[in-house]
């Protein structure tokens, strides 16, 4: 397939991140299921086939790696692709709705690879434990998984340590052991929706509840921020402060030490009469925020999409977006779609200088 690159439209300066300003990106999601054109997306949708990654930097963004489920992992019509990833020096720990992954960064060589019975919709993994005095342990794993409401501790060996409900309550009153929840078996509405896992520098574990637009201490819900503005993703920590998207296009900035919101910044567009996409994946280089959009389809317009007004004239692709963290104006957008990327999960930086070192993204 030939790739091309749409050209910046008039008024907005760029950054040049497609021309490796940044070092490289990799940006973690799925691809649309034998797709009868990447145009089409509005009007026709196979759900998604394989999780790719596509390195943005260095001229035309590409796909440079592809993600097939394992066998015994899911059903046949079951969605596949790379949900939320995290990197911490030369590994990255990304999902799939029903696997945990580690892989070599930046090969992407398989080093681990974990798949529970009671594994569904998994949405995002890190290394270490829940406890901040496991923070550092290399050989386990969390993982917020959205279809048991829940957080899962467990080995890269596959023994499962602990499971956490994430509105507090006792997890084995609701989840038969016996049971293998990730073939046919459909679990939503989610009550929360448990969707990223992040450390504070305490090392506490939390994690971010998109139903009920806030974030928790794993171990102690009762320690909360309020996020309000949309439901949300991510909780990347930086500079004293943990960010978290919004799926209306906010990002709301909160005091890791108060856990109060500080700041909601509304993200630069190019047109208010655009759709602008389902905003999630954030990563910091430098004055930068990146941030990655999801091309909404219209079966999800005439949903519950309550954010969405209609009269939009466009629907604008899946893509990454670069902004000024000072004003949060837009300085350029890459489109992803000639790559073969329809939905954003994770953009992982990779920085010459640091790879191999303790360098985190997310």
């Amino acid at each position: 397939m030939q790739v091309s690159q749409e050209q910046p439209k008039p008024g907005v300066p760029t950054v040049s991140a497609a021309d490796g300003a940044f070092g490289l990106l990799h940006v973690l999601g799925g691809r649309q299921r034998n797709p009868a054109g990447m145009r089409e997306l509005d009007t026709q949708w196979y759900g998604y086939g394989s999780g790719v990654v596509v390195r943005v930097g260095h001229g035309t963004p590409e796909t440079v790696q592809t993600w097939a489920s394992h066998a015994g992992t899911h059903g046949p019509d079951d969605p596949i692709l790379f949900k939320s990833a995290y990197r911490r020096g030369d590994l990255l720990y990304a999902c799939s709705q029903t696997e945990a992954m580690v892989f070599d960064y930046p090969s992407f060589q398989l080093r681990h690879h974990v798949s529970l019975p009671v594994f569904n919709d998994v949405h995002h993994v890190i290394p270490g434990g829940a406890a901040a005095a496991t923070a550092n342990d290399e050989r386990t794993l969390l993982a917020a998984v959205s279809g048991q409401d829940a957080v899962i501790e467990f080995t890269v060996d596959g023994e499962l340590l602990k499971v956490w409900a994430v509105d507090g309550s006792d997890p084995t009153d609701r989840i038969d052991p016996a049971r293998d929840y990730r073939i046919n078996t459909k679990l939503k509405p989610h009550a929360f929706h448990p969707n990223y896992v992040f450390r504070m520098p305490d090392g506490t574990a939390w994690v971010t509840r998109f139903e009920t637009r806030d974030a928790v201490q794993i171990d102690d819900v009762s320690r909360r921020i309020p996020i309000d503005q949309e439901r949300c993703h991510d909780g990347v920590v930086d500079g004293g402060l943990v960010h978290f998207t919004t799926i209306d296009g906010h990002v709301v900035s909160a005091d890791v030490e108060t856990l109060k919101v500080v700041g909601t910044h509304r993200l630069g567009r190019r047109s208010e009469d655009t759709l602008l996409g389902w905003c999630r994946g954030l990563t910091f280089v430098g004055q930068y925020a990146i941030v990655g959009y999801s091309r909404i389809r219209h079966t999800k317009v005439r949903g519950a999409l309550s954010f969405i007004r209609t009269g939009f004239s466009a629907a604008e692709p899946t893509r990454i977006a670069v902004y000024d963290r000072q004003t949060w104006a837009l300085e350029e957008e890459i489109d992803l779609e000639p790559a073969g990327c329809n939905a954003v999960f994770s953009i992982i930086h990779q920085d010459p200088t640091r790879t191999g070192g303790k360098a985190e993204s997310s």
